[in-house]
């Protein structure tokens, strides 16, 4: 009910304060040079090779980073602070980035592209809500809305079909999905 709230509250010096702030800095710049690490390798491996399901996967870890950059305010506090405006829509742009791209790097990966007409017809169906349906929503009805009719209309199938992808994978015997 209407009792008293409770917050979990530290007092800090502000020197304490500077180390914490530093240590976390440290941590996202570690973490997102290693996705750069892995956007770089996959992408000179992708060339080298010249075997697309690199090219997917470079796709998946730059949306991947894009949306983590909008979600935690650091795109706006380092990448782009003068386009205040940018960070919603960049969520939407990288949810949309991880969809498709992980969504074509599956298809790649476990090789089923050729024998199923319906990954298509999912890619095109994924490609039209986060492209135009989100942007849509997103200036009609606001933030709130549009996210949650990205996740019912995008995530939640764009979820169970990759799972069903590994699943027809693992009974036609692929080696690979195994480890998918």
């Amino acid at each position: 009910g209407e009792g008293s709230k409770r917050f979990p509250l530290a007092i800090s010096t502000p020197e304490n304060q500077n180390a914490n702030n530093q240590n976390w800095l440290i941590f996202q710049a570690l973490y997102y040079g290693a996705l750069i690490a892995m956007v770089l390798y996959n992408f000179l491996v992708g060339l080298g090779t010249r075997m697309y399901v690199y090219f997917s996967y470079v796709g998946f870890l730059l949306g991947f980073a894009l949306f983590q950059l909008a979600l935690h305010g650091l795109g706006n506090f380092i990448i782009w602070p003068t386009f205040n405006w940018f960070t919603i829509p960049a969520l939407f742009i990288g949810m949309a980035f991880l969809g498709i791209m992980s969504h074509l790097f599956t298809i790649q990966l476990l090789g089923i592209e050729k024998d199923y007409k319906y990954c298509r017809y999912f890619n095109r169906y994924l490609i039209i809500i986060a492209c135009f349906t989100s942007p849509i929503l997103l200036i009609w009805q606001g933030y709130k809305f549009a996210i949650l009719c990205y996740i019912l209309l995008g995530i939640i199938p764009w979820g169970i079909t990759l799972i069903g992808y590994g699943i027809l994978a693992f009974k036609r015997k692929e080696e690979v999905a195994i480890w998918y």
